[in-house]
């Protein structure tokens, strides 16, 4: 036999903690659900996404406090005397998710960007105990391992071309719509076809880091 449950505690709760949000809209009014005035805050969290109002940017620094906590744990597994390469492979498998979690709907401001650049080099820093003060692309080459921003935009490349070949058509006219910025961040490594294979991609976007690097 089933229990009927009664939804009226959720429905209470949504009510006595509803609140409003605006992107880029005027906040010059109230609105109000029965008797209650709504109020207005400044970040939506929505899929372990935080937006903050008005400029609908990304709120990165849990993610990055997660990242370098994650961090923390698996050096002082790894001890003093640790193998470097063990530890880049575990920090790019278990640490750089965390960070870069849904990247492929960032906005962000340019000091949000820096953050997130500056927290692998402080990564890669620590593991080999070297480039505090020194651009380490050279290190990160040699370990087979993209700059934080380079991965942000293949992975913001590829996820547009899964919804360009998307079964609904709602999708694809969003891509769409995403299509000229998009276009704008591939040509920066040589691609000027979004519908490139994902391997050919993936090797222009290591090519052009490689050459700056080298």
């Amino acid at each position: 036999m089933l229990a009927k449950v009664s939804s009226q505690p959720l429905i209470t709760w949504l009510y006595h903690s509803a609140q409003c949000v605006t992107f880029g809209g005027p906040k010059q009014f109230t609105l109000v659900i029965g008797a209650k005035h709504l109020s207005w805050c400044t970040r939506l969290k929505y899929l372990e996404c935080i937006f903050l109002d008005g400029s609908c940017e990304i709120d990165i620094s849990p993610s990055v406090g997660k990242f370098y906590a994650q961090c923390n744990n698996i050096m002082a597994v790894l001890g003093k005397y640790n193998n470097e390469m063990a530890a880049v492979h575990l920090t790019n498998s278990y640490c750089v998710p965390s960070l870069l979690y849904a990247c492929e709907i960032w906005s962000l401001s340019n000091s949000s960007a820096h953050s997130v650049q500056v927290a692998l080099n402080n990564l890669f820093g620590r593991i080999f105990d070297c480039c505090w003060r020194e651009n380490p692309n050279s290190l990160l080459f040699y370990c087979g391992t993209l700059p934080a921003l380079d991965t942000v935009d293949q992975r913001r490349i590829l996820f547009y071309k899964k919804l360009k070949h998307h079964s609904s058509i709602l999708i694809r006219t969003i891509a769409r719509l995403c299509q000229h910025d998009i276009l704008s961040i591939a040509t920066k490594y040589g691609i000027n076809r979004l519908d490139n294979s994902v391997s050919s991609i993936k090797k222009s976007i290591w090519q052009t880091f490689a050459a700056s690097a080298v």
